[in-house]
């Protein structure tokens, strides 16, 4: 078995890693170096963390069992949300490189600066630079938020995206867990986040579907990171961000082209995480091509599994736009509940956004407000 995957960041490689046993795989990355650009903040569950191995523990910047959440307007009222285990903050560019020398360490080729340019989804052929032809058996499209690909060849037909734009400040950090902050001036469509990596740096960032959002994070920094927090002397040590996509999950299969993490939409609509999806993704294919011998049963085998992970995902699409029919905004609905005087929320599950039913006053008092606020 032959298989090509497109793009070499997190998803592309960690497919590979998980099918290279099973198969031949060629990876094509158009930078010259895997994983770039930067882009993600790099924040994983517990449940994911375990699920990638736990090489990857080796590049874990730092853990948290609570996020705060706060309102612009509201500055002296907030909402702690807390998680039943840790939240990782992994160096994602550092666990790229790792599983790019994996990868090929079993055998795996990876071809840098050779861009994708077309697929024949019905031959497994693909076209790199415009000229070099390469037949496979499967191609695996992992090539992120643009999405070029999947939307040339009807993964997806159309995709939502919000821009998102990180800062790595160093200061001498006094935030012990991240904070998030929602508000008009902040964000119209969604957050920004402030991310402590250690004593003495934090990530800032900000995601909007304006593409002002310099202003707007310079905001946050001085209103909450430094005025708040810390007012003592910053730096900037980096700038990153990228697309984020909103829609709901894409088709996953098209003949033998198969879609992965960003580039078929298998974000969460909450919090615009994609890391929880693709490690889903690649067990799922891996399981796929365990045991079976043909092409036709590995896609119909993965097309089922990841039924379950997609049916998730809409879910939460389906939540994100029932709040907003009702509050206007996630922000809105985030001032809500603060105001309403639920001042905790516990999740058993941080990639699902399950309650922990042991927390029952916290469930009782959430219920009553929405109950009050549906009258």
């Amino acid at each position: 078995m032959k298989v090509g995957v497109i793009g070499g960041g997190i998803g592309g490689l960690y497919v590979t890693l998980k099918i290279i046993k099973y198969s031949d795989v060629e990876l094509f990355e158009e930078h010259n170096v895997v994983g770039y650009p930067k882009h993600c903040t790099g924040l994983i569950s517990e449940k994911v963390l375990n699920l990638i191995g736990n090489g990857i523990r080796d590049y874990v910047l730092n853990r948290f069992n609570m996020y705060t959440l706060i309102h612009d307007l509201r500055p002296n009222k907030h909402l702690e949300l807390k998680f039943s285990s840790y939240v990782y903050l992994i160096d994602r560019p550092k666990v790229e490189e790792r599983l790019s020398d994996e990868v090929q360490d079993r055998g795996g080729v990876i071809h840098l600066g050779m861009k994708v340019t077309s697929v024949d989804p019905s031959e497994a052929l693909i076209i790199v630079n415009d000229s070099l032809r390469r037949n496979y058996d499967i191609v695996v499209n992992a090539e992120g938020a643009k999405a070029h690909i999947s939307r040339t060849y009807n993964l997806c037909s159309e995709v939502n995206y919000l821009l998102g734009l990180q800062a790595v400040i160093k200061c001498r950090n006094e935030l012990d867990h991240p904070y998030v902050i929602f508000g008009s001036d902040v964000s119209r469509e969604f957050f920004s986040w402030l991310v402590p990596i250690d004593d003495d740096h934090v990530i800032a960032g900000l995601a909007d579907s304006s593409r002002d959002l310099y202003p707007k994070l310079m905001y946050v920094v001085r209103k909450y990171l430094i005025r708040r927090y810390w007012s003592g002397p910053t730096s900037f040590k980096e700038f990153f961000g990228g697309l984020i996509p909103m829609s709901t999950p894409c088709r996953q299969v098209v003949e033998r082209l198969v879609g992965v993490g960003d580039a078929v939409s298998m974000t969460k609509p909450l919090s615009g995480g994609g890391i929880y999806a693709i490690a889903h993704q690649a067990r799922m294919l891996e399981e796929s091509f365990r045991g079976t011998s043909t092409i036709d049963e590995i896609i119909r085998r993965y097309e089922r599994r990841v039924l379950k992970l997609i049916t998730n995902l809409k879910l939460q699409h389906i939540l994100r736009k029932l709040l907003t029919m009702k509050f206007n905004s996630m922000s809105d609905f985030v001032g809500y509940v603060i105001d309403s005087g639920v001042n905790s929320i516990t999740l058993a599950d941080y990639d699902t956004y399950v309650v922990d039913v042991s927390r029952i006053n916290d469930i009782f008092k959430l219920i009553k407000m929405l109950l009050l606020s549906i009258i």
